[in-house]
């Protein structure tokens, strides 16, 4: 785990220090493999120090984002060698040596666009011939002889596996269910399973799980506070600090980080009586309330918020509060005119801007970059942005920022925007660059 630096650590020459010792350690210097590696405090320290051009610029690395209409079939396969002829380490320790070709995997890592083009233009056996590697192939009857399956299988049990977003599809030591297999694309591996091996249940029993199917009716009153009692014993983090301390009684998103299943069940089965409050209640532990007309005081809910205000260093939007167990406070919020008023009178910089502010890019930056920084959800809890993610034009306007889209027309547009912040040009923002100029023509 990353240790949490001190207020002003991330100046220039700590950034590249960090960023040296990341190389080090990962083998290269990635958006992708910083995001994969939960490193986005150096994210930002990177973007704030000049962006990815800059400190690879700096380091006196070769620059890796590519300009417009780069990746023709040449240059895809002239990338494709180099990545061949490139030594790649991951937790220190080689995992593709000089002169080897490399996994799909690796060259997603190493390069996510290379992995793309590498697809589009043929695919890894297509290259894998071309460059005079053998081809690799599963013959039919490799998948009804068990010895194969069960070396596959043992793989995957073996490995985590992540999405784009670095965040965790399976972790290594679990069995996979129906649907991790086909998130990780081993749909072919389970449709073998069921066919010629007698089924998941079976696979599962060969390789020691017992089984995990939760009978009906299993969620009583009864296991949901033997459930609760446990994680008030616990203490748990989230993004490395603490939110809640052994003997203390959790909110219901705490819970989740521990039990999914069971934040659900709090979640989505209210009219059965699962409601956690009454739970709270009835296991000793206190439910902070007011008289009615307490929030009519603004330095009432003032005093409620400034703990929040003091562990998070902002006052979090309403979804935020919510997810994080203060969704009494909403209440008071809206009684002195929503998040936005009260963040105005409590002193933080949310006034309205003044024509022109975002003209000036520093302060458009400094905006989107605040952004870039915060991790949202959405009421339910269900993740809408990751901290360190460039956001998109969907998650803006969730988030209630979708002006920022149209200032970013003063600084060549955001897929430019994110091209001067050192994020890579993804599929999605081009097409959003599409449909923007389409949209201005029509």
């Amino acid at each position: 785990m990353v240790k949490t630096k001190p207020n002003g650590y991330w100046n220039l020459e700590n950034t590249l220090d960090e960023t040296r010792k990341f190389i080090d350690e990962k083998g290269h210097l990635s958006y992708g493999k910083l995001k994969k590696n939960n490193r986005y405090d150096l994210i930002g320290a990177i973007s704030k120090n000049g962006g990815f051009h800059e400190i690879r610029k700096l380091l006196g690395l070769k620059e890796i984002t590519k300009a417009y209409g780069y990746w023709n079939y040449d240059n895809t396969l002239k990338d494709l060698k180099e990545l061949v002829n490139t030594e790649i380490k991951k937790d220190g320790k080689i995992i593709k040596e000089k002169e080897e070709f490399p996994s799909s995997d690796i060259i997603r890592d190493y390069d996510n666009s290379l992995a793309i083009y590498v697809h589009k233009y043929g695919g890894v056996n297509h290259f894998r011939e071309l460059l005079e590697f053998d081809i690799l192939y599963t013959r039919p009857k490799d998948v009804r002889n068990w010895n194969y399956i069960e070396k596959k299988l043992r793989e995957i049990i073996n490995n985590e596996y992540r999405d784009k977003e670095g965040n965790i599809i399976k972790k290594s030591g679990e069995f996979p269910t129906q649907k991790q297999f086909s998130k990780i694309g081993k749909i072919g591996i389970e449709n073998a399973i069921k066919r010629y091996h007698g089924g998941l249940h079976e696979a599962r029993r060969k390789f020691g799980f017992s089984h995990t199917q939760v009978p009906r009716n299993y969620w009583t009153h009864e296991r949901i506070e033997e459930e609760i009692k446990k994680i008030i014993s616990m203490e748990i983090k989230e993004d490395g600090k603490v939110v809640k301390k052994p003997g203390e009684f959790p909110s219901r998103s705490q819970i989740g980080i521990v039990n999914k299943k069971l934040e659900a069940i709090l979640t989505n089965k209210n009219e059965d009586g699962f409601r956690i409050n009454a739970i709270r209640e009835e296991m000793g532990y206190k439910i902070a309330r007011h008289s009615n007309g307490y929030y009519d005081s603004f330095e009432n809910l003032k005093k409620d918020l400034e703990p929040i205000i003091k562990e998070y260093n902002t006052l979090p939007p309403e979804n935020e509060l919510e997810r994080r167990g203060y969704g009494n406070l909403i209440g008071g919020i809206y009684q002195h005119g929503g998040i936005r008023k009260v963040r105005e009178k409590l002193g933080m910089i949310n006034k309205r801007k003044g024509n022109g502010y975002y003209k000036n890019f520093d302060n458009f930056k400094a905006e989107l970059e605040n952004v870039i920084a915060t991790e949202y959800h959405d009421k339910a809890g269900k993740l809408i942005k990751a901290k360190g993610d460039f956001p998109t034009q969907h998650q803006l306007s969730f988030i209630g920022k979708s002006s920022l889209t149209e200032q970013a027309k003063y600084h060549g547009g955001m897929t430019k925007v994110r091209e001067i912040l050192g994020f890579p040009i993804t599929q999605n923002s081009l097409e959003q660059t599409i449909d923007i100029y389409i949209g201005a023509r029509k």
